[in-house]
């Protein structure tokens, strides 16, 4: 996962992969790692999203991929503050964590797990809050929504094993922007 300082001063970027996912921060403009964090090799990290507290601190989460397991960091220095237990679609191919990004309009965290579904969690609690169906232009449901990011006011995802990249309406789900990057 990638993510920005809301000041751009420091990419964020979690890697995967058992026994080698890391958590760093990196300098925007050289791209120096300026600070990394070996994960415990059980976990397999995902996604991740810059965000602040309630009392205006930064924060980093990360989810993991089949564990159900994130963290929250302390944004300047990468302590762990927080462990927290999740789940998304249950079954096959579902109870995973892809992609996390922040809408801090609303104040929620927006979730990807492969499947059709965008899951909004609380930002203090983490409860999830509500879901919607991604659809596309066509109305057909779209899956394996990967990586997020939320721009002005939509959340955009790529498509994991395709050029093409969606912003879909966080109310509503459905596909208003779409991509093809081949």
């Amino acid at each position: 996962g990638l993510a920005y300082k809301d000041d751009g001063s420091v990419i964020f970027e979690t890697t995967g992969l058992y026994r080698h996912s890391k958590v760093r921060r990196i300098h925007p403009i050289t791209f120096e790692v300026l600070q990394s964090l070996d994960i415990d090799q059980k976990y397999f990290g995902e996604g991740c999203a810059f965000y602040r507290d309630a009392n205006g601190n930064g924060r980093l989460i990360e989810i993991t991929w089949r564990e159900q397991t994130g963290w929250i960091y302390d944004s300047e220095t990468l302590e762990v503050l927080r462990e927290f237990k999740y789940t998304t679609t249950p079954g096959r191919g579902g109870n995973q964590g892809w992609g996390i990004t922040y809408n801090p309009a609303t104040q929620e965290f927006i979730v990807s797990d492969g499947t059709q579904y965008l899951y909004m969690w609380d930002r203090d609690t983490l409860v999830e809050t509500r879901k919607v169906e991604v659809t596309r232009f066509d109305g057909h449901r779209q899956n394996q929504l990967n990586e997020l990011e939320f721009m002005n006011g939509l959340v955009c995802c790529n498509i994991w094993h395709s050029d093409h990249i969606i912003c879909v309406d966080p109310d509503t789900g459905e596909s208003v922007r779409e991509y093809d990057m081949s």
